[in-house]
């Protein structure tokens, strides 16, 4: 009897226990297949990189590794909670294709932005936005292939990388403390952005000279009058 009642009492510390193991269980094996996708999804970054020059000077894609985080552990709240506050399975269900479409659709805006594929990125996005938001901040932007000044950009790419290169190899010799890297790293860092800045400068002015030069046309040819052609012109010059 005593046994019984023993038994009785520790259940529910036995089964809390076991929900406990339960969820954890579950967190880690879901951690475990977002970074095997994470490292999918790098992988048809990298083919979709083909023909294409990495923007390795570029930081900005970083934050979304940060985003990617913090969305993981929303949804470790949400979901559960949804679950018991939706009982109809159908609700649920329409509901997460709601929401696996808007992750789709934010990744493929973010990756166009990065000089990437957005229909590859709104798939990816869709299967698991996590570890699509994770892969995109891992990767470097794309530079467009289109570009005018593109195999002078190819260029700087890769003298940057060549010299990035020497200058970690000093380091894993020791001739260089990690200030001194993180320094020099800047350094050439800025140099560079500074060298993208004038080509992407001269770029501009090209577009802005072949603009002007329509509007003459228009204005030659009698399709736009004087006040026309000069607030148009300023507009283009501001």
């Amino acid at each position: 009897m005593n046994t019984i009642l023993t038994s009785t009492l520790f259940m529910p510390a036995q089964i809390q226990t076991i929900e406990e193991t339960t969820s954890f269980t579950m967190i880690t094996s879901v951690i475990l297949i977002i970074t095997i996708l994470v490292f999918v999804f790098k992988g048809v970054a990298i083919l979709e990189s083909v023909n294409r020059i990495n923007d390795n000077l570029s930081d900005s894609n970083k934050h979304f590794i940060t985003k990617g985080v913090f969305i993981f552990l929303i949804l470790c709240f949400l979901t559960p909670l949804a679950r018991k506050l939706i009982s109809n399975g159908l609700v649920f269900f329409i509901l997460l294709i709601v929401t696996k479409i808007l992750f789709g659709v934010h990744l493929s805006i973010k990756s166009r932005e990065q000089g990437r594929n957005g229909i590859i990125w709104f798939i990816l996005g869709f299967v698991e936005q996590t570890s699509a938001l994770i892969a995109l901040g891992l990767i470097p932007k794309l530079l467009k292939n289109k570009s005018p000044h593109f195999e002078d950009k190819k260029r700087l790419n890769d003298e940057f990388s060549e010299q990035i290169f020497e200058l970690k190899k000093l380091k894993k010799d020791d001739l260089l403390t990690q200030g001194e890297f993180e320094q020099k790293k800047d350094n050439l860092k800025q140099k560079f952005q500074g060298k993208y800045l004038d080509l992407n400068r001269i770029e501009n002015e090209k577009i802005l000279l072949k603009k002007i030069d329509s509007l003459q046309k228009a204005f030659d040819n009698g399709l736009i009058n004087v006040k026309e052609f000069q607030d148009k012109r300023k507009n283009l010059e501001s």
